[in-house]
């Protein structure tokens, strides 16, 4: 009987302890920056300019992005293939396959996987200014990535995350950069890489070789 008095008693202790604030709604869905769905189809448009000493080459295609079913390493990684198709037109329906590439995420990292070379292209949590290296998993040259912007607004989408180089390079004879555009709950958007190299002759530059290849994915 002494028990259930004191509960009573706590219980109007804190009902008479009680505000008028509350506590705002935790969110009903977590932000995922490249969800990994079986069966679901990614289209791109491509524009790809490519350079030499004596031409340059402009292209257009689309390029599709198949994922295919989930299979599981030994370590017990879930990993979801991707069959890439190339077409003319969006509107063409001969798909011509390309490549396969990997697609998987840890506790703290997204990878892509194709052509046996691994690329971090994701850290978690994702935090502005956070610096990884892409290629800290393979034996590819260092390159450091980091997020520049988590409040990008791309074709009317808020709440993307861009993603660039920690230091472009940018000498006299060789120039690079790199970015990408992640959605939330939809995935990579945007791709633009820039490439371009040079020598010298009689004290002026001459561009040996480059390209740009931009994709925006169609939605």
């Amino acid at each position: 009987m002494k028990w259930l008095v004191c509960c009573l008693g706590l219980a109007a202790i804190l009902s008479a302890c009680k505000t008028d604030k509350t506590l705002p709604p935790a969110p009903s869905v977590l932000m995922e920056y490249y969800p990994l769905k079986e069966g679901q189809v990614w289209r791109w448009q491509v524009l790809d300019s490519s350079f030499t000493e004596t031409d340059t080459l402009v292209r257009q295609w689309i390029e599709t992005d198949s994922f295919r079913t989930w299979f599981y390493g030994q370590d017990g990684i879930g990993i979801l293939p991707v069959d890439i198709y190339s077409s003319e037109s969006f509107q063409d329906s001969n798909l011509v396959y390309k490549s396969r590439t990997a697609s998987y995420k840890t506790s703290q990292f997204h990878f892509e996987q194709a052509d046996n070379k691994t690329v971090a292209v994701l850290k978690y949590p994702v935090q502005n200014g956070q610096v990884w290296d892409a290629n800290g998993f393979s034996t590819l040259e260092n390159e450091y990535r980091l997020f520049k912007n988590l409040h990008q607004t791309y074709q009317g989408i808020s709440q993307c995350l861009e993603t660039g180089l920690l230091q472009p390079t940018n000498s006299l004879i060789d120039q690079y950069d790199f970015k990408e555009i992640y959605a939330p709950n939809i995935g990579k958007v945007y791709q633009k890489t820039f490439s371009r190299q040079y020598t010298f002759m009689n004290q002026s530059p001459i561009l040996i070789q480059g390209f740009t290849r931009e994709k925006n994915r169609i939605l």
